[in-house]
């Protein structure tokens, strides 16, 4: 007796065929999301649903976070730190507000509370324990906010049931940002809630961003020639002990100033950062030459440095690199003097 697939016409077996791949990608979970999303599709129907904070006050100034979130603050916050950190008011006195946003959007974290009391772990000595524990949710034009609350005591800086709150802020197209903040009055969580709602996406950087960055960055770091260097701009803080003469003199000196290429990284589907490959000046004779060098930066378009090793071990013959107009520099220079190492 035929298979009964076999038996059909070659357009039936095509139809069969599309419907068992339609029903295997079902199975896989459809779209490719970041593995937080599935926890906030998960808690968010349990939760208490809470209206919307107010609207911020007109008098509210923009500010930026180092992962490029746009958000509003009050006129009399000041920043406490280079990382996206502000306060006002006196140190846990009734006033006093201090708040953090940074982008969580990391793919493999599965999401998860952070102020919600667990046991202790007798392993750490740095820990926090949590009482009055509450969570809740609503929405910003139909962007998804948890919510938690709780009085938290413990941790190196010694607080003592101090009133914090956490707010996990759905942004759209796979980014999140979470805000953490303390207050010194029951008062000012509505006061952080209404920050939570100003913030916004981040500015993800563009290819061209992304390739200023870097050359910016070899330039002002000692790894070009030092007619090409602008060392006044130096980014790499020197060793203890070591002048930042001295530690700019430890460098090769022999990238060609323009990029020779481009990659936008990916893994497991999901874009993490960039590569931007420097060739060696032909020109120079250091041991390491004719190798070349790469600038990783985040999406954002910051945090710029040279991994060792490079990850991916990207290079110009990599898939998916982009040619830029340093390769055309190395390849002039090449053709016009003949290196004295071979």
């Amino acid at each position: 007796m035929r298979d009964a697939l076999t038996d059909r016409s070659p357009l039936c077996r095509l139809i069969l065929a599309g419907l068992m791949v339609s029903v295997a990608g079902c199975a896989r979970g459809g779209p490719l999301q970041p593995k937080w999303v599935a926890w906030l599709d998960k808690v968010v129907p349990l939760l208490p649903i809470s209206k919307a904070p107010p609207p911020v006050p007109p008098d509210w100034v923009a500010v930026v976070t180092p992962d490029t979130l746009p958000l509003r603050l009050g006129p009399d916050y000041r920043p406490r730190n280079e990382h996206g950190c502000w306060e006002k008011g006196d140190w846990r006195r009734p006033g006093w507000r201090d708040v953090c946003v940074d982008r969580g959007s990391e793919p493999s974290d599965p999401g998860g509370f952070q102020l919600r009391p667990e046991p202790p772990d007798p392993a750490m000595s740095d820990q926090h324990q949590s009482e009055a524990w509450r969570a809740n949710t609503f929405s910003i034009s139909g962007r998804r906010v948890v919510v938690e609350r709780a009085l938290v005591s413990g941790g190196i800086e010694g607080a003592r049931r101090e009133r914090r709150i956490v707010a996990q802020i759905e942004l759209g197209g796979g980014e999140r940002a979470i805000l953490s903040g303390s207050t010194g009055d029951d008062s000012g969580y509505e006061e952080l809630l209404m920050i939570a709602s100003t913030v916004g996406p981040p500015h993800l950087a563009t290819e061209s961003e992304v390739v200023a960055r870097a050359e910016k960055y070899v330039r002002a770091n000692g790894f070009v020639d030092l007619v090409d260097a602008d060392l006044k701009a130096v980014i790499d803080p020197p060793p203890p002990g070591m002048t930042l003469e001295a530690f700019v003199g430890t460098r090769a000196h022999d990238l060609l100033p323009r990029a020779c290429g481009v990659s936008r990284k990916v893994r497991d589907g999901f874009p993490w950062g960039w590569h931007v490959v420097f060739c060696h000046d032909p020109r120079k004779v250091k041991s390491g030459q004719g190798s070349i060098r790469v600038v990783q930066i985040n999406l954002v378009g910051n945090d710029p440095f040279i991994p060792d090793p490079t990850p991916d071990k990207t290079t110009m013959a990599s898939a998916g690199i982009k040619r830029l107009a340093g390769m055309d520099d190395f390849e002039r220079l090449a053709s016009a003097s003949r290196p004295t190492w071979r």
